[in-house]
């Protein structure tokens, strides 16, 4: 299967299992369901790959014609064959007035895909996100940063910066890569 129909499939059955939006009152959260995914509209922003990995930004409109923004982790089996392997992303607009990155992805044993919708960039700024010696360094073209890597990817402090041309730290945030 390739990349974009795992994508595809991965977003179409989500939506299939969200038909009906959750009632807060009864389920005792504030989250609601996101309506279906239309997948005529889904662009890939962004990719990062290494060997049978690969990490995408992407967009998509819902039914209710509402934007959604998603990072994505796809995995190749041994047939070369993808799939989706976790990911992060939410409904409306993830831009910001400040220098800001709106981190989301997903990490574990079997290694990390992280990025994020970039705000308040300047050209030539990148995106770096460090943890437990590991450092991976991305462009910001097309307001993206993308991390990928196979290497195990919990039990450690992560920080994800946004760097001006000259080196300098425009936004920094830090959190656990908890399991």
């Amino acid at each position: 299967m390739t990349p974009e129909r795992a994508i595809q499939d991965w977003l179409r059955r989500m939506g299939d299992s969200v038909r009906e939006p959750a009632d807060p009152a009864t389920s005792g959260s504030g989250l609601t369901r996101p309506p279906p995914p239309v997948l005529s509209s889904m662009e890939i922003i962004k990719r990062r790959v290494i060997s049978g990995r690969q990490v995408v930004a992407l967009t998509y409109r819902d039914t209710a014609d509402e934007p959604w923004t998603w990072i994505i982790r796809l995995v190749q089996d041994d047939d070369g064959s993808w799939g989706v392997g976790g990911g992060g992303g939410g409904g409306g607009n993830p831009r910001f007035d400040k220098p800001y990155v709106n981190i989301a992805g997903s990490w574990g044993e079997y290694g990390l895909a992280l990025g994020g919708w970039v705000s308040g960039g300047e050209p030539g700024a990148r995106g770096r996100l460090t943890w437990g010696g590991m450092l991976l360094e991305d462009d910001t073209d097309r307001d993206v940063v993308l991390f990928v890597t196979s290497e195990p990817a919990v039990g450690a402090e992560a920080i994800v910066e946004l760097l001006a041309a000259d080196g300098s730290v425009l936004w920094r945030d830090e959190f656990e890569l908890d399991e």
